[in-house]
């Protein structure tokens, strides 16, 4: 079963007090600080010992592919969040604005213009924990806007109990 994409006026259908309910109960928000994303151009000439560079390194061959153009942001998915997107990548969305919407097309691009200037707002998110994404509009900032941005993730039931005990 994939996610109910319904358009409405308010989002208490989805999210109430900050957490996933109805349509998305069942489901775990990750929120992405400002100071955790890059762009393309900062993470290829990110050097060792920089903050990035842990993000730079975890470009695997299926993200590497992904990319068709230079106009993406990067945030490296950590801890449990990392662990849910290397179970099941598909079952993340990319989550943006106020009412937290989702963000653009978030699958494979069959055109091959991820990333690509002037294709608007599209995600992928991998395995290796990598949520790359484009804006709505070009030259946009997600750091310099006033906007949210969080990934919704199924809850992995097995690993919290795990966890637990």
């Amino acid at each position: 079963a994939g996610y109910l994409l319904v358009r409405a006026e308010d989002t208490a259908y989805w999210i109430h007090a900050g957490q996933p309910t109805g349509y998305w109960w069942g489901h775990v928000l990750v929120d992405i600080p400002n100071d955790e994303i890059w762009s393309l151009a900062e993470l290829a000439m990110c050097e060792e010992g920089q903050r990035c560079y842990p993000t730079a390194t975890s470009f695997d061959d299926e993200s590497a592919a992904a990319l068709h153009g230079e106009a993406c942001f990067v945030h490296r998915l950590s801890g449990v969040a990392a662990h849910r997107a290397a179970v099941e990548p598909q079952a993340s969305k990319l989550l943006s604005g106020d009412r937290l919407d989702i963000h653009g097309w978030g699958a494979e691009s069959s055109d091959r213009q991820f990333c690509v200037r002037g294709n608007g707002a599209r995600h992928r998110i991998f395995a290796s924990g990598l949520v790359i994404f484009s804006m709505h509009e070009d030259n946009m900032d997600p750091r310099t806007q006033d906007t949210s941005l969080a990934v919704l993730q199924p809850m992995n039931f097995q690993y919290a109990l795990n966890l637990i005990g």
